[in-house]
């Protein structure tokens, strides 16, 4: 339903696929769906309960009288018959609102198709209208594309269970430098970390530093790292440890001036070389060559190593 692509819904836990993009003539539509619901169930050790139907809403209703492990299909026309015996808590309504339908005596969602679309909307505004036009097989809402939020992550198992605070710090350290490198690489930096701690009774915890300045060092990264474990006093051995890098950015620049007194902002142009060289390898800084009376713009000049 909707528009091509897939989305999410996490207030549902629902996942919805626009069979008209990924089968246009509807040929193979079970067989499709079918193997979705296989792969999400080998992938993922999940038993999710799938449906086919021309909405969201009818979708959401239908997999849920399926259950795991079968498939509904609900064809256009049959939404709203499919709907009038359900139950309302199905639909997306404020707990509030199902108290009232409740107390008015609606248990079904075929109860409110006899209720005028005015008479709706008078009790329960813009959600009575929603609530109306659901019941009645109609769901205009868009399917809204799916995009994986953009991350870095590194996680390590530690057998037998790490018991010290030293043992997760060191490997933290080595996660926190690999995550540092990729960062550098995509000459990105980020403003989130998230640490996720995994104990050996099964507990997990989870911290997420909200970093001040956006940062690429592990050296940084590894004293919020270090203040965390310091802080939580963990009495229980730890099992596994993943750490996140999210909310990227690029990297802040700083410009200085060489040429104005090349004497005095020697020493300081060198220590900048430096850092750049060892940051992003030796070829980072160039001198340019002028090529005198070259017919294109593009070859009037060209790099060479810089040496001071």
């Amino acid at each position: 339903a909707g528009t091509p692509g897939f989305g999410v819904s996490s207030a549902e836990r629902s996942a919805f696929i626009d069979l008209n993009y990924e089968c246009p003539d509807y040929s193979g539509v079970l067989q499709f769906v079918e193997e979705v619901g296989q792969m999400i169930e080998k992938r993922l050790q999940l038993h999710p309960f799938v449906s086919v139907a021309s909405n969201k809403f009818v979708a959401l209703a239908a997999s849920r009288v399926a259950g795991p492990g079968k498939v509904m299909v609900i064809n256009g026309r049959e939404g709203k018959g499919f709907l009038k015996d359900l139950p309302v808590c199905l639909l997306p309504a404020s707990s509030r609102t199902l108290e009232r339908l409740e107390l008015l005596g609606i248990y079904r969602i075929g109860q409110l198709v006899n209720f005028p679309l005015a008479a709706l909307s008078l009790e329960f505004g813009n959600e009575g209208k929603r609530l109306w036009e659901l019941s009645n097989g109609i769901d205009e809402s868009r399917l809204v594309p799916w995009s994986q939020v953009p991350m870095l992550k590194e996680q390590i198992y530690f057998e037998p269970a790490a018991e010290t605070i030293s043992q997760v710090l060191a490997s933290g350290d080595a996660l926190l430098n690999r995550l540092s490198q990729q960062l550098k690489e995509r000459w990105q930096c980020c403003l989130r970390l998230t640490i996720s701690m995994h104990f050996s009774n099964d507990h997990i915890a989870q911290r997420v530093f909200h970093l001040k300045e956006a940062t690429s060092s592990g050296e940084t990264m590894l004293r919020h790292l270090k203040q965390y474990l310091e802080s939580a006093r963990f009495t229980t051995p730890v099992s596994e440890m993943r750490l996140t890098l999210t909310d990227f950015c690029p990297e802040n620049g700083r410009q200085s001036l060489f040429l104005d007194e090349r004497l005095r902002h020697r020493e300081r142009l060198a220590s900048a070389i430096s850092w750049l060289r060892q940051r992003y390898g030796k070829g980072v800084v160039g001198r340019v060559l002028a090529k005198p009376n070259s017919a294109l713009p593009e070859d009037s000049f060209s790099f060479t190593e810089f040496d001071l």
